[in-house]
């Protein structure tokens, strides 16, 4: 078997960067915490609850706002400002529903 030798098995060692610049990079970027998965799971999971909402009874407020939310919080690194941005978005959805939209 030719290329299996030790040199080959670094990218199974724990702690071995194989990636180059790029993913250095991105994995700079991208927070993983469970804080932050969690929060945009929960914040994801209800835009997608008002998307097909929007979608199956015609209704564009909700369709938006829930593909925004389904969206937004891979861009925003903060638990906080993500449930912040959620809240202030939810909000607006009633103020839009209550006013005949």
């Amino acid at each position: 078997m030719s290329g299996c030798g030790p040199d080959r098995l670094d990218f199974y060692r724990p702690g071995v960067r194989t990636g180059g610049a790029s993913s250095a990079r991105y994995a700079d970027w991208v927070n993983l915490d469970a804080g932050t998965l969690i929060a945009g799971f929960v914040v994801s999971g209800v835009g997608f609850v008002l998307f097909n909402y929007g979608r199956k009874m015609g209704r564009v407020p909700q369709l938006v706002v829930g593909l925004v939310l389904m969206v937004f919080p891979y861009f925003v690194p903060g638990v906080l400002a993500m449930f912040a941005i959620a809240a202030l978005l939810c909000g607006l959805l009633y103020l839009a529903t209550r006013a005949g939209y």
